[in-house]
């Protein structure tokens, strides 16, 4: 029986004084099972992510990399292939995971006291994407940030292979001040831990302390200069230069820019996004994707898209986790993930150049494919003044989804429901086009507890874009929108912007009247 005593108040003693018993406030007493101790071998046939539940209902790990997932509050290690814990006697669970495209496995044991017990754990793929030339990447990764742990290159590699991912784009990048995290790896191509199906990549996260938004800068053989805009005590206090400068370096390398974690509520305020200096840069060519699956809200996310790609500018889909590689609590590096078509050899300057063109789709679990008229994502087909076209789409899912849907100039033109136990559908249509359109499909379905950084299941390709002849697609609702974003956008720098001088100020806001 274990008596436990509750001092409370404001007269409680220091601590080399026993409590007087006057400040007693509560008296507690309450049985404690005594149970054995054994040991548990796990062995899994890949790196995995795994769960192991004792016969108490409490998670247990070895003394690897052990964390916590954002959605469900799951503790979990990652498995390098053999392990041994510590657990209670009586039976014990154990679950693995790796990536979308492996069937989970779970398998129950009985532990005895002082006796070591054993569980062998085959993942079994469900598909293989790169065979079709498809390699799954996430686009905003932090090994070492706003933490005092600090992990190896080493230890992102067991991440990044035990979630099954192609390419960790990891972001050198400050948080709140001058110290740039990270930097000492940063060289120009894949770090040596990578291998020749996980590429592990240093790059940079251009950040502005407000007005503008945040840039993942992939693809980089030297640093971008200044890595940051905006922030108090630091070498560059000032909103200058705008990240469209940054963004073009990043293309003159032959690298990409891509607009992070756009927002979480998408109204005509660009206040209420942070994103806010995107439709600038993409009108003005220096901006290739933006993350329509982040830590930022999807919906919000893809209603920004939308109404940018409905002005008839190209924008490719993206996927960023902004994982904390080194937090124990933290999203997950490839949670939310895009997949890039990559024709012949994969390397990374291959999937950067394909990412830009767009020949992609962004997912949190559902693997999309998607053809119109046999065209893939990111590519255009011409027509004459009317026409048909030929849409498939497909959904196949590790967890449950509700409906697979294929969307034209933001409208919904049709859906097929996920079938037998909820992790496929398919559907073909014949769509007639009066004027040019950018079509693509997603999926959606409720939260599901695997899903280790999101809300819901979600997946989303890149347009396919149908033009008739020299017209562009083009909705002149959807272009004045974003003329009026861009006025706020001007009002909020000539208010709020942090300028050394008048010239600074004067080339920002031409700048964005170049845009508008």
């Amino acid at each position: 029986v274990v008596r436990l005593k509750l001092y409370a108040g404001m007269q409680l003693p220091d601590a080399s004084q026993s409590p007087p018993e006057s400040t007693v406030t509560r008296e507690i007493s309450f049985p404690a099972e005594v149970v054995g101790w054994g040991t548990l071998r796990v062995k899994t046939s890949e790196p995995a992510r795994v769960y192991v539940t004792g016969s108490d209902g409490l998670a247990y790990a070895p003394r690897t990399l052990a964390r916590i997932t954002w959605s469900s509050g799951d503790y979990f290690y990652y498995s390098r292939g053999e392990e041994e814990i510590r657990l209670p006697e009586g039976r014990a669970s154990i679950e693995a995971v790796r990536g979308f495209e492996y069937e989970p496995v779970t398998q129950s044991v009985e532990i005895a006291e002082g006796r070591t017990a054993s569980a062998s754990l085959a993942l079994q793929r469900r598909q293989n994407l790169a065979r079709e030339g498809w390699y799954s990447g996430d686009v905003h990764i932090h090994a070492n940030y706003n933490n005092h742990e600090f992990i190896t290159p080493e230890d992102v590699r067991d991440q990044v292979q035990a979630e099954d991912l192609n390419v960790a784009n990891m972001m050198v990048a400050n948080s709140s001040g001058p110290h740039i995290h990270d930097e000492q790896y940063f060289e120009g191509r894949p770090n040596r831990a990578s291998t020749p199906l996980h590429i592990i990549y240093w790059v940079e996260e251009m950040r502005n302390a407000g007005l503008y938004g945040h840039m993942c800068l992939t693809g980089l053989k030297t640093l971008v200069r200044p890595q940051h805009t905006g922030f108090a005590n630091s070498a560059w206090p000032w909103d200058f230069p705008p990240n469209h400068a940054q963004a073009v370096e990043a293309n003159r390398q032959g690298g990409a820019a891509s607009y992070a974690h756009p927002g979480y509520n998408f109204t005509a305020d660009p206040q209420t996004m942070s994103a806010r200096e995107l439709p600038v840069d993409l009108a003005l060519g220096s901006i290739n994707a933006m993350d329509v699956l982040s830590n930022s809200g999807e919906d919000a996310s893809a209603g920004l898209w939308y109404r940018l790609l409905n002005t008839g500018l190209k924008c490719a889909i993206s996927a960023g986790t902004d994982s904390f590689t080194n937090r124990r609590h933290h999203w997950l590096p490839g949670g939310q993930r895009v997949y890039v078509n990559v024709p012949g050899k994969f390397d990374y300057d291959g999937w950067v150049q394909n990412y830009k063109a767009g020949r992609s789709f962004a997912t949190n679990g559902p693997i999309l494919r998607f053809t119109v008229d046999g065209k893939g994502p990111g590519e255009e087909i011409r027509l004459p003044a009317a026409a048909s076209v030929t849409i498939q789409a497909s959904a196949d899912s590790f967890v449950p989804f509700d409906t697979l849907e294929v969307v034209a100039n933001g409208e919904v033109v049709a859906t097929a429901r996920a079938e037998g136990d909820g992790r496929k559908a398919s559907l073909k249509k014949t769509l007639k086009l009066d004027r040019s359109a950018w079509i693509a499909s997603r999926a959606r379905g409720p939260y599901h507890r695997l899903l280790p950084n999101d809300r819901f299941v979600y997946a989303h390709t890149s347009p396919v874009y149908c033009l008739f002849g020299n017209d562009k697609i083009g909705s002149r609702a959807d272009g004045q929108f974003f003329v009026e974003w861009i006025d706020k956008l001007i009002a909020m720098s000539e208010k709020r912007g942090r300028y050394k001088d008048d010239q600074q100020k004067r080339q920002v806001i031409e700048l964005f009247q170049k845009g508008r």
